[in-house]
């Protein structure tokens, strides 16, 4: 089982969180 898979999805998942947080941040400030 490739374990460069798994590490890319949970990078991936991290991304995804960072992004709503951010989205989340804006739409607070305005």
């Amino acid at each position: 089982m490739p374990m460069d898979r798994e590490i890319q999805e949970m990078g991936g998942s991290v991304e995804a969180k960072q992004m709503q947080i951010y989205v989340s941040a804006t739409r607070l400030k305005f």
